[in-house]
Formats: C-alpha cells, structure tokens, sequence
C-alpha cells in the first residue's frame, strides 16, 4: 500500500530573541497553513530552523556535483557545456581591469590632493 503525499507549502517566519548581547534573528520553515486562517489544516506542525535546512541542502548539491552522471545530465539539460577555462580566463581579465581603474582612481585622488584650495575658477 503506497502512503498519500501530503504537499506541504511553507514559508520564512522570522523570530527575534533578546539576547544576552542584543536581539538575535532566527528564521524558520514552517506549512503555511498550520492556523486554518485559510481553512485549510496542515498535519505537518514542525518548524524547522532556516539555516539547518539550507546546511543540508548545501550538502546535497556539493555531492551531487561530486556525480560525473549528475554534471553531463545537467549540461545536456542546459545544452551547453561549461568552460571553466574560459569563465578563469574571463575573471583573469575583470580582475586586471579592476586594478586599472584603480591606479586610475589613486592618481586622479593625488592630483586632486595637489589642487590648490583658495584658486578661483
């Protein structure tokens, strides 16, 4: 006998704790529909911390991509592969740009430092 799948549709709540050193945030995942505000009754009355889900999720895509079966099976999802080469070659790139425009910025801030304050026009 095959159990019955219960769809279970949840939200972030958010709850703030006085603490020692201030008010600390924690969210939570919990069903939608657990207060029959809408009169639907959810059986699943859990609330799970956010960040123990998302920890676990992490994991789950670290592993999968781990699979050799599981990145091709993805790619031909895709329709393309991924050049890893290309996206290093590409930040290569970005990076040395950044350092440009950053002498750049040094060198106008110099100039604007030998300015002298009391020229008119």
């Amino acid at each position: 006998m095959e159990k019955a799948k219960i769809k279970v549709y949840t939200y972030t709540r958010v709850s703030t704790a006085m603490q020692v050193d201030g008010y600390k945030t924690i969210f939570y995942y919990q069903c939608r529909h657990n207060r029959l505000l809408d009169g639907h009754e959810c059986t699943f009355r859990r609330s799970i911390r956010q960040e123990k889900v998302d920890a676990e999720v992490d994991g789950l895509i670290g592993e999968a991509l781990l699979d050799p079966r599981f990145v091709s099976a993805m790619q031909n999802q895709l329709g393309m592969q991924v050049d890893k080469d290309a996206i290093e070659a590409k930040i290569k790139e970005l990076k040395t740009a950044k350092k440009e425009k950053e002498l750049q910025k040094d060198m106008l801030a110099a100039q604007m430092d030998d300015l002298d304050p009391t020229a008119k026009g």
